[in-house]
């Protein structure tokens, strides 16, 4: 009897959790992405619809970025986190999985300030492809509009969708994300990036006008 009953602990621990015990997306999810990318979006617009041509290209120095390559690189890393969670969100989903992503949404938040300074992948980097601030900033709405009609529109479970990275930390959480925390690391990333434009605004040598 005794046997029978350690028999039935060890199948009971390692048998699959049930659905309902697994991470789910919420109403309350998309509404606060919803929130985020329409509300960040308007934060671009506030401190870049008023610049003039020299000051949508000012650079602080030869090795910085100007205003203008600021919003080619957000609508390029939007391009490819779209691309991404579009296409993860129609495989199917792997909750077994999902577990290793509780606890992720905080630590992608903290991006948006951290002080450690990034280095651009090559396909995101700013090459000037925009001739014009009228045509970069199109393009950046309109990655942003289809971003917000992705979330809004989308009927898969963000939380049990999930995307991987080949990093050589194995404790680096951005090995494992589900989709819902990558469209958070697209915010974060906007957020990040709003506060260099504020510090380009603000130089000294910023042109007035």
């Amino acid at each position: 009897m005794k046997h029978l009953l350690f028999l039935a602990l060890i199948i009971t621990s390692c048998s699959p959790k049930g659905a309902d015990e697994y991470p789910t997306w919420s109403e309350e999810d998309r509404a606060l992405l919803l929130r985020e990318f329409k509300s960040t979006q308007e934060v671009i617009h506030e401190l870049t619809d008023d610049l003039n041509y020299r000051q949508w290209n000012f650079k602080p120095d030869s090795t910085s970025w100007s205003v203008g390559y600021v919003i080619e690189h957000l609508q390029l890393q939007e391009d490819m986190h779209y691309r991404e969670v579009r296409i993860l969100s129609m495989q199917p989903p792997r909750p077994e999985y999902s577990l290793r992503t509780v606890g992720n949404d905080e630590k992608v938040n903290e991006y948006a300030t951290t002080p450690r300074k990034g280095i651009a992948d090559w396909n995101v980097t700013p090459l000037g492809r925009w001739p014009t601030k009228k045509l970069a900033m199109m393009a950046f709405d309109r990655s942003r509009e289809k971003m917000i009609e992705l979330v809004t529109t989308t009927k898969a479970d963000l939380r049990q969708q999930i995307t991987f990275r080949d990093i050589p930390d194995a404790t680096d959480f951005r090995n494992v994300r589900n989709l819902h925390q990558i469209l958070l690391t697209t915010i974060a990333h906007t957020r990040r990036h709003t506060f260099q434009i504020q510090r380009i605004l603000d130089h000294p040598d910023f042109p007035k006008q």
